[in-house]
């Protein structure tokens, strides 16, 4: 059973994830009611606006869409930060806070940034108080959000005051 509140991460198509085009029609497909596009690489990133502008921004399927910010990175946080900025995406974005905690020039984002909660694999922020006590401490996002990340991935966002 699917609910208003959960989403398809384009990352969990095997097949389409690397593709827009394919992983947004799958999405659409099994109409799934929200979903986040999966921007794992910087090149994946830097691809997503090119290609949104080239059809229109054509998402209107989803209830919500949010964009997984880059977490395997070529360069460094605040150069992946600094894109993200200027990608002048409207959706919400999601970045690992064992990545960008630090990164000052999030805060630019107000509303729109979501620290997504790490999975079993890794040691930082198991959970939700250990991430929003991380980024909190640091007022890099006053207005944040926290998304849960459940697999098959992810599942529900909260917006936190």
């Amino acid at each position: 059973m699917r609910t208003a509140n959960m989403a398809i991460a384009t990352g969990a198509f095997l097949d389409e994830r690397d593709e827009w085009p394919a992983a947004i029609r799958r999405a659409s497909e099994e109409k799934w009611p929200s979903v986040e596009l999966t921007a794992i690489t910087e090149e994946l990133f830097r691809s997503l606006p090119v290609y949104l502008s080239s059809v229109g921004m054509r998402l209107s399927d989803f209830a919500r869409v949010s964009v997984h910010a880059p977490a395997v990175l070529d360069s460094s946080p605040t150069a992946v930060a600094q894109l993200v900025l200027d990608s002048g995406l409207p959706y919400d974005l999601i970045f690992h806070p064992d990545r960008f905690r630090e990164e000052d020039a999030l805060a630019r984002l107000e509303g729109q940034a979501v620290f997504e909660n790490m999975d079993v694999n890794k040691y930082f922020g198991r959970t939700p108080d250990r991430s929003v006590r991380t980024v909190s401490r640091r007022r890099v996002l006053p207005r944040r959000g926290t998304c849960l990340d459940k697999r098959p991935h992810p599942a529900t966002w909260l917006r936190t005051p």
